[in-house]
């Protein structure tokens, strides 16, 4: 996968690289004006590494196409830099604990008038929906024509229930 891009480091993230060549060349950071290296990798991305980094790289005197692993450790300018086979790298990244997952309990067994309570629930629930969404574009088209006509009418949230309410009683539906 040939690619241009730049390698990012994301913080406790292990990364596999192989060095496209035997080294890297010295560049001037375009963010701080500070030397830095630049290293090309297998897969035709770039690797910019700080100067102290980057000499960690070069003592590991891995040749060219062979991979080791990188990882910023930490965030910031507190990070530290972990370089080397990623067995030694796996030992110098902090294991991040995630918390165990909630367990609920088990769902009572529900009878045939539990469902039937629920479906008329979530019925009412649409139909609901359904008339408040009518009531507040009733509502909103006549505002429109009030300033059409040169009047000014803004309606409030009640005005918008009672209009669902009243479209539920036309419509023979129970609100």
């Amino acid at each position: 996968m040939e690619s241009s891009s730049t390698l990012r480091f994301e913080p406790n993230v292990p990364v596999d690289v192989a060095l496209k060549y035997a080294g890297g060349f010295q560049v001037t950071s375009t963010k701080t004006n500070l030397p830095q290296m630049m290293y090309t990798l297998t897969d035709g991305r770039r690797m910019y590494l700080d100067l102290a980094v980057a000499a960690r790289v070069d003592a590991l005197g891995v040749p060219k196409g062979q991979s080791f692993t990188i990882c910023k450790v930490g965030k910031g300018k507190d990070a530290q830099w972990a370089v080397g086979s990623k067995e030694a790298v796996a030992e110098a990244v902090p294991v991040v604990r995630r918390p165990a997952p909630l367990e609920f309990p088990a769902k009572p067994e529900e009878s045939s008038a539990d469902v039937r309570s629920r479906q008329v629930v979530a019925s009412a629930d649409n139909s609901m929906r359904a008339y408040l969404k009518a009531a507040v574009s009733a509502v909103a088209d006549t505002e429109k024509y009030a300033h059409s006509i040169g009047r000014e009418l803004t309606f409030s949230s009640a005005d918008v229930l009672t209009a669902a309410i009243f479209l539920a009683q036309m419509r023979g539906g129970q609100c």
